[in-house]
């Protein structure tokens, strides 16, 4: 059997069934598995023809199960994944299903308890003996094409150091979600600053014109002549002025106590996925001496590295953190400066400074949303 240049559906437990192969074959499946049938089972059944759906079907016998289901129409490409520790038991299940499938398969990469406590599966590895006397079995007594399919080692250490780094990168999104919200409740509280420092810092009304002096003489009162002689300024306004002013600096205080708290966190997680990608390359580099190592081409020595989800991940957070922490140190220079005697021009500055997020690109952090959705 062919599988070079192939699009081949891995054998699934609770998915594979003949359901979903013929979906996947519609969708360019050049070759299908089966979910994993135990050999146990496939000897108490009986091979059956289902008119009504133009299938046959292998039933167990007593409990009138179907353990397997196939149909002509899928019978040049679909593979029986079959899970074995014995070649004569193998052997009697593959002759009940090897006439109506294209190839059958032996498990010898299943890590779960069920398969090595039977001997199945990965167990299989530690066996080469009997490795040996399965297939030689069914190679010597069947027609169709026997194969064994196991995991690689390296490919399996690559999807879980991909799934890490992902997991690791989902979690410091989530992170950089929370620090954007408090950023933008504090931009709040720093323009709340600036109103109440503009009304506490008003100019006095000008009395020396002679219109306003006439204004004043037509409409003059005991409560305006009041107000007139404090400076044209309201003691409730700024009363409430003060206030504000006293509110806004609290929470933008609150605020860099809570971003410093994240960036900490997003920082651990920047850290967790950069000794992850450490880890990996050392687990590699380790199995091989110096000596053969200046043998091997660079490309060969990263190939673990390869991945570039993994790769991407890892940047994306380097880079994503560094800037979220440049522009955490600009607003701690913000809130720091602030005083009643900043100017006008200073708060415009700082305002706009806080809105614009100078440090961060809004390119790359598209980017890494895009790298979860």
């Amino acid at each position: 059997m062919d599988y070079r240049n192939k699009l081949v559906l891995a054998p699934m437990v609770r998915v594979g069934t003949l359901s979903f192969r013929m979906l996947a074959a519609e969708y360019g499946a050049d070759i299908t598995y089966g979910e994993e049938i135990i050999d146990h089972k496939l000897v108490k059944c009986q091979r059956r023809i289902n008119v009504a759906f133009g299938t046959t079907e292998f039933v167990e016998k007593g409990t009138e199960n179907v353990v397997f289901s196939t149909c002509d129409e899928e019978r040049e490409r679909v593979v029986f994944q079959m899970g074995t520790s014995d070649a004569v038991r193998a052997l009697k299940a593959a002759e009940i299903v090897c006439n109506d499938v294209a190839a059958v398969d032996i498990n010898m990469g299943c890590p779960k308890a069920f398969s090595i406590q039977g001997g199945m599966g990965a167990a299989l590895l530690t066996k080469p003996e009997l490795i040996h006397d399965i297939l030689a079995t069914l190679k010597r007594n069947l027609d169709v094409p026997v194969t064994c399919s196991f995991k690689d080692k390296e490919m399996e250490a690559r999807s879980e150091l991909n799934l890490k780094v992902y997991d690791i990168f989902k979690e410091f999104m989530t992170g950089i979600t929370k620090l954007e919200e408090l950023g933008n409740a504090a931009n709040t509280f720093l323009l709340r600053f600036q109103q109440g420092l503009c009304l506490l810092k008003r100019s006095p009304m000008l009395t020396s014109s002679t219109l306003i002096k006439n204004l004043i003489k037509s409409n003059e009162t005991r409560r305006l002549k009041s107000y007139i002689d404090s400076g044209c300024i309201n003691i409730d306004d700024a009363a409430k002025s003060t206030k504000a002013l006293h509110t806004s600096l609290s929470g933008l205080s609150d605020h860099l106590i809570k971003a410093q708290s994240l960036l900490s966190e997003l920082e651990r997680l920047t850290d967790e996925a950069a000794l992850a990608i450490e880890t990996a390359t050392t687990t590699q580099l380790d199995v091989e001496s110096c000596d053969e190592l200046r043998q091997v081409r660079e490309n060969e020595i990263v190939h673990f590295l390869q991945e570039p989800e993994v790769i991407e991940y890892a940047t994306v957070i380097a880079v994503v953190y560094s800037m979220v922490k440049q522009n955490y140190v600009m607003q701690e220079k913000i809130v720091r400066s602030l005083s009643l005697k900043t100017s006008f021009d200073e708060l415009d500055t700082y305002t706009m400074m806080w809105s614009l997020r100078p440090f961060v690109e809004d390119k790359i952090m598209n980017r890494a949303w895009k790298c979860i959705y």
